[in-house]
């Protein structure tokens, strides 16, 4: 057993909104850079947008502004440095492991590097 804090070099702090995926021109999406974000990812039905944590309000105001739709977020969250993608079988070891540490009452939060 490792102490806590112990993999947080794995991670970096980010500022993380979740818009639903709604047409963000490119226009929108420059502003939006401008105002601090990092990263704006598009997953499934979702775009992700990162910022540094000082830029999370900024960004978020800029996102109210255009009138899209948050889905989740402003949040701090750790985001992995790098990911691992997992086979099915490993997936579901993983996630009977993330269900039991999530049942333990000493555990607040769960991050992972793990790409399902």
């Amino acid at each position: 057993m490792a102490s806590g804090g112990s993999v947080r070099w794995l991670f970096e702090e980010r500022g993380k909104i979740i818009l639903e995926n709604q047409t963000l021109d490119e226009e929108k999406e420059l502003k939006i850079i401008e105002a601090g974000a990092e990263d704006i990812q598009k997953k499934g039905g979702e775009i992700i947008i990162l910022t540094r944590p000082e830029n999370l309000e900024l960004v978020k105001k800029i996102v109210v502004q255009f009138g899209l739709s948050i889905i989740e977020g402003p949040s701090l969250d750790f985001v992995p440095k790098t990911t691992e993608k997992v086979t099915e079988k490993e997936k579901e070891i993983y996630e009977k492991l993330f269900e039991a540490l999530d049942e333990q009452q000493d555990v607040e939060e769960i991050y992972s590097n793990i790409e399902f």
